[in-house]
């Protein structure tokens, strides 16, 4: 290796070409385009269910979890009512107040699944009025979704119009796309934004 500066002499490299016709074009591979397995498989582990070990794992660790926390809440409470009965206490009614507030949170949950399953089952019926073409099907699955939204004022204005307009037709898929556009048309609005 040489120390010091290197001379280069640029008058013996032949001279550089310009412009985009001068680039080779870029070769043609022979490897398969990709196929998505990575997604595929990802797709494939979050769908199976998990093991029953793992369902007993999870479950012990959240009831021993709980267990624990509440015996520590109610040593703490316990002692600080033998300590301080005013503080005590008054960690007593919070703690209730806030047993109460999560039980609500709960029967509200439960509200809403048992209106997803109200929902399922009127989507189902839906899909096979329209399967049959039925006039008299569509018409109690309108008659459903009327009901349902009966306590919505954004949908007062559809269910009237659909009202008015569901005299006049005479075949189930008419009568069910009606009321899709009127009645859930703002459902669909709100889940678009």
């Amino acid at each position: 290796m040489a120390k010091g500066p290197v001379l280069f002499d640029l008058n013996d490299a032949p001279a550089a070409k310009q412009g985009p016709e001068a680039v080779q074009p870029v070769p043609e591979l022979d490897a398969p385009a990709p196929q998505g397995q990575a997604m595929q498989t990802i797709a494939t582990l979050t769908a199976r269910r998990p093991s029953r070990l793992v369902k007993w794992f999870w479950g012990l660790l959240l009831s021993l979890m709980g267990f624990a926390i509440s015996l520590a809440a109610w040593d703490f409470v316990n002692g600080l009512i033998v300590r301080m009965p005013l503080f005590g206490y008054l960690i007593s009614v919070l703690m209730v107040a806030f047993i109460v507030v999560l039980l609500v949170i709960e029967l509200r949950e439960l509200e809403a699944f048992s209106r997803l399953k109200r929902m399922d089952v009127l989507r189902r019926a839906g899909e096979a009025a329209r399967m049959s073409g039925d006039l008299s099907e569509a018409k109690r699955v309108v008659d459903q979704i009327s009901r349902l939204c009966k306590g919505r004022e954004d949908t007062r204005w559809g269910r009237e119009a659909l009202a008015e307009k569901s005299v006049d037709i005479l075949d189930g898929d008419g009568l069910l796309d009606l009321a899709e556009r009127d009645v859930l048309g703002p459902f669909d609005t709100a889940a678009m934004r």
